[in-house]
C-alpha cells in the first residue's frame, strides 16, 4: 500500500509546474475518501499478475497553490483507460 503512496506524490510532484512550491497542499481527509478507495481498487489488481497504468494531474483554479482537484486517468491490465477527478476536499 506504500508504495501507491509513493507513486501517487512521484506522479504528482512530476507533474508539478516550475517555479512553484515542490509539494502539494491536499485537504487533510483527502487520503481516506475516495483516493484511498481508488488505491484499493489498483491493489487489489496487482497480486492477481495485472498492471496498473496512471496519470495524475493537479487542477488549478486561478492563482491558489493548492488543487482544487486532481484528474486521474488509470487502466488496469491495458484495458480502457477510464478517467475521474478528485476533489481536494474531505472524501475526495
Amino acid at each position: 500500500m506504500a508504495s501507491f503512496t509513493i507513486i501517487w506524490l512521484n506522479c504528482i510532484l512530476t507533474k508539478w509546474i516550475i517555479g512553484k512550491i515542490n509539494f502539494l497542499p491536499m485537504n487533510s481527509n483527502f487520503n481516506r475518501g475516495e483516493r484511498k478507495a481508488l488505491e484499493n481498487r489498483w491493489t487489489k489488481n496487482l497480486p492477481e499478475g495485472k498492471t496498473v497504468e496512471d496519470k495524475i494531474e493537479p487542477i488549478f483554479q486561478g492563482t491558489d497553490i493548492r488543487p482544487t482537484r486532481f484528474k486521474v486517468s488509470y487502466s488496469i491490465d491495458n484495458e480502457r483507460f477510464m478517467q475521474i477527478n478528485l476533489l481536494n476536499q474531505a472524501g475526495g
